[in-house]
């Protein structure tokens, strides 16, 4: 039986670095480097409905939690750029299942809070509305390594309270996540002077359970941008 393989992520991983040494060597004047922090809301898509005898239901709650990075702009042509970061990204979210009233469980707790190292590579086209004042919109790739996680639990059983948590990738045969994760963005932002507004959308394309049941994670960040100069 012939193996898995995992060439078409290793291709994703190259073909960023590949758009960021070339854009670095396209335009070596003119770079920007801003910073950027926020708040995301993730949430887990086609994730399966657990098959537990008794369920009465499920309520599925979005992760909310910070993220902070720099970035790295590179001018292409008048109203084109790159952007390239570096930017730590929280991403989780919490589910509870209520059962039907029976002696042996009444109700299950589950909450996962994730921190990924991101590469996001994207293209901005930007139009000025006045002097300092811009609008734009991004588009690109993202690739994310998971760095720190955390899952809390908590369930009753025969009538008895239960509670802890594990360090998501350092417990031994109980890691549910994959570390990687990768997938596309699109975004729009507003520029006023050194300092901006950005929303984006980060749309998981890559399975993140290790159990491959094909659920991605579905981001949506809004940040604070601010320009801190060029590069000479």
């Amino acid at each position: 039986m012939c193996q898995k393989t995992k060439a078409p992520m290793k291709l994703k991983i190259y073909l960023l670095l590949l758009i960021v040494i070339t854009a670095y060597n396209y335009q070596l004047c003119g770079q920007t480097i801003s910073a950027k922090a926020g708040l995301n809301s993730s949430s887990l898509k086609g994730e399966p409905i657990p098959e537990v005898w008794g369920l009465e239901k499920e309520i599925k709650k979005s992760g909310i939690g910070p993220h902070a990075g720099i970035f790295l702009e590179i001018p292409v042509k008048e109203n084109f750029s790159l952007q390239a970061g570096l930017i730590v990204s929280h991403k989780g979210e919490s589910i509870e299942l209520i059962f039907k009233d029976t002696t042996i469980q009444k109700r299950l707790y589950n909450k996962s809070s994730l921190y990924y190292l991101e590469l996001p590579v994207t293209g901005k086209y930007s139009v000025r509305l006045y002097k300092n004042t811009t609008i734009y919109a991004l588009a690109g790739l993202y690739f994310g390594y998971g760095i720190i996680g955390r899952t809390e639990y908590s369930y009753d059983l025969y009538g008895k309270d239960y509670a802890g948590y594990y360090d998501t990738w350092e417990r031994h045969g109980s890691n549910i996540f994959k570390r990687t994760d990768a997938g596309a963005i699109a975004g729009i932002g507003f520029q006023m002077g050194s300092i901006g507004l950005e929303y984006n959308y980060y749309m998981g394309l890559k399975d993140v359970y290790n159990n491959d049941s094909g659920s991605t994670f579905q981001v949506m960040k809004l940040s604070l941008t601010y320009r801190i100069g060029k590069l000479k």
